[in-house]
């Protein structure tokens, strides 16, 4: 009884946002390449500072544009797998860059729920993310190392008890939480984004709902790649001012 109240609290100190995603925390980074999720890899990748072809042609446009909604106006997601080397690579590059958005601006990771064989990564993210945020940095820590260190398949939902548990989430609570109406609504929101947006490279990011770029775009150059996710997230604040004056 005394875990069910503990749900229901959790879920209602708004823990479960917009389209359900949550903040998250740190692993170990270095830049390479951005890939497409699982075993392929991006073609034409080359070393990270390459030059961008067609950076200096009219009209073009190394990030592709989305319509998610206004609810995202204000957010930048980075869609990630643990099964991704380079998402484990980046993502202390990452969360220190996110730690220079504008404090207007949220910061948020979302699992690439792209199929049925990603839905036990997806289910034991949220799971983990709503029973106690502060516990996914240790959660992707374990889970990143599960999978790509120690030979755990990506697919398994034992994979990711097994997470929550190096993470220090009550291997009780974690279960009774995977079958949460509030987590089966974060996963199915997660699989909608996912749908719309055909999103297949990870680390990818969108941003302010309007903007995916991913490392690939940039041909692997990291300092490009995030000049390009500054730009962006300034464009949004711009047009989001331009939109405030005319009301």
């Amino acid at each position: 009884m005394r875990s069910k109240k503990r749900l229901a609290v959790l879920l209602s100190a708004g823990l479960v946002l917009f389209f359900g995603m949550l903040p998250v925390g740190m692993a170990l980074a270095d830049g390479l390449p951005g890939m497409g999720i699982g075993s392929a890899g991006l073609p034409g990748a080359t070393q990270p500072g390459a030059s961008l072809p067609g950076a200096s042609l009219p009209g073009f446009k190394p990030y592709q544009t989305v319509h998610l909604g206004a609810n995202l106006d204000h957010s930048v997601i980075e869609v990630m797998a643990y099964e991704c080397p380079y998402c484990m690579r980046l993502e202390t590059t990452m969360l220190r860059w996110s730690a220079t958005l504008p404090r207007a601006i949220r910061f948020d990771q979302m699992p690439a729920a792209i199929g049925k064989r990603w839905v036990p990564m997806t289910q034991g993210f949220y799971a983990a993310a709503v029973i106690d945020p502060k516990a996914i940095p240790r959660f992707n820590a374990a889970a990143f190392s599960l999978v790509q260190k120690q030979g755990y398949a990506f697919q398994d939902p034992r994979t990711y008890a097994l997470a929550a548990e190096e993470a220090g989430i009550p291997p009780s609570l974690y279960r009774e939480m995977l079958g949460y109406k509030g987590v089966r609504d974060l996963v199915y929101n997660d699989e909608k984004i996912m749908l719309k947006t055909q999103i297949v490279k990870t680390p990818t990011l969108i941003i302010c709902g309007r903007y995916l770029i991913n490392p690939g775009d940039t041909q692997g150059n990291y300092s490009l790649f995030f000049q390009l996710a500054n730009g962006l997230v300034s464009r949004c604040e711009s047009l989001d001012k331009l939109k405030g004056s005319s009301q």
